[in-house]
């Protein structure tokens, strides 16, 4: 599972997989967003969105047409201060579920979840 850091913005890149083979670059599926949830005891109630209807970044000359990039900002949240969280306004760390959404002819398929945990950076 990867690692953002604390307190960071950075991309995490989603590779999509058709598997019926008719989408072969996201660009022709757009709008692409995503969301994050919050998946333990955090600032934010389990569950609770922390980014929604984000729109991510394609990748159309660069031959990762299937490739979303999704910035997550960990600076920013709901500004309460707990022990596992030792700035303001940061997220908490622990793990959170990452999903895609995008529109494919009748289809409007959400992927996910896409795992990824937040470190401290100390």
């Amino acid at each position: 599972m990867p690692n953002i850091t604390q307190g960071s913005k950075e991309f995490f890149i989603v590779s999509v997989i058709d598997v019926l083979g008719t989408l072969t670059d996201l660009s022709s599926a757009t709008p692409v967003t995503f969301d994050v949830y919050a998946y333990q005891a955090t600032p934010a109630a389990p569950g609770s969105a922390l980014m929604s209807s984000v729109a991510a970044t394609l990748d159309i000359t660069g031959g990762q047409q299937m490739d979303a990039y999704c910035l997550v900002d960990t600076s920013t949240g709901s500004g309460l201060t707990t022990p596992d969280v030792p700035v303001t306004g940061y997220w908490a760390l622990g793990d959170y579920h990452l999903f895609i959404k995008f529109v494919t002819g009748l289809e409007t398929p959400r992927k996910g979840p896409h795992l990824f945990t937040v470190v401290s950076g100390r």
